[in-house]
């Protein structure tokens, strides 16, 4: 079974929001990646998230986008082949050495092993995130497929992700946040709102809430320099308003934008 995509610019990546909005891909840190069973992953109002397996991060959604990327032309489920060195290069990796050719290899083996349930108002998931990854001697070349049933969630919603603009993040934290931005409206007229706290709890971030609002101050004002952010506001109740600068305002007239 091979199931299309929505039809989305070259230059962006599609990505479901509920996955953005989300701790699935979250902030770990390095040399804690926890193994988990049916754990309950913090995700926006509405959806529910339980993972079996080892923690995702952000890396693993960078090789995700691309197994995305590369399955959009024929439809997910079909199988794609590609280079070791391919992939790597278009996540911005230099792709000839030999630990990132194995941390690619240990980040497809993460989502191949691993079990996600995600439920939304209009679909239900439960299964890996690639469906299988191997070489072809006959091809000389790496061939992998998504799970066809995964392209149920981008008829909620999905987020347009640009792929030089996220590869100019430097860290983790900028490139979840970057991506949560852009999963939400926040005009003028009507800006995102949320509670610190919750912020914290969806990106996974493990830090004191005091410590983890001071690393979001940095952040917004990353993603203001980068004209990603118009502007953004805290109120004594520590809850974040932003407004997203217009140039960044893609398609999203179908994106809820509830805090």
């Amino acid at each position: 079974m091979v199931l299309p995509l929505p039809d989305w610019p070259a230059k962006v990546i599609g990505v479901p929001s509920t996955v953005v909005r989300s701790a699935l891909f979250g902030l770990v840190k390095k040399g804690a990646r926890r193994f988990v069973n049916r754990e309950k992953i913090a995700s926006w109002g509405g959806v529910t998230i339980r993972y079996t397996g080892s923690m995702l991060d952000q890396g693993d959604l960078d090789v995700w986008m691309q197994a995305i990327k590369r399955s959009k032309k024929d439809g997910l489920g079909n199988k794609v082949p590609c280079s070791l060195y391919s992939l790597l290069r278009d996540m911005g990796r230099k792709g000839r050495g030999k630990s990132d050719r194995e941390w690619l290899k240990s980040s497809v083996n993460r989502m191949v092993a691993c079990s996600v349930e995600i439920e939304t108002e209009g679909a239900v998931y439960s299964g890996n995130l690639i469906r299988e990854f191997f070489y072809d001697k006959h091809q000389e070349c790496f061939i992998f497929s998504v799970n066809p049933r995964l392209a149920k969630l981008f008829t909620d919603d999905y987020t347009q992700i640009p792929l030089a603009v996220r590869q100019q993040l430097g860290s983790n934290f900028l490139k979840w946040l970057h991506a949560y931005i852009l999963s939400h409206k926040a005009t003028a007229s009507h800006p995102h709102y949320i509670k610190v706290e919750n912020l914290k709890n969806l990106s996974g971030s493990q830090r004191e809430t005091r410590k983890f609002k001071a690393d979001l101050k940095q952040a917004l004002e990353e993603m203001k320099k980068m004209n990603i952010l118009e502007e953004y506001w805290f109120t004594e109740s520590n809850v974040l308003y932003f407004v997203r600068k217009k140039s960044v305002l893609l398609d999203y007239a179908n994106l809820s934008d509830a805090p």
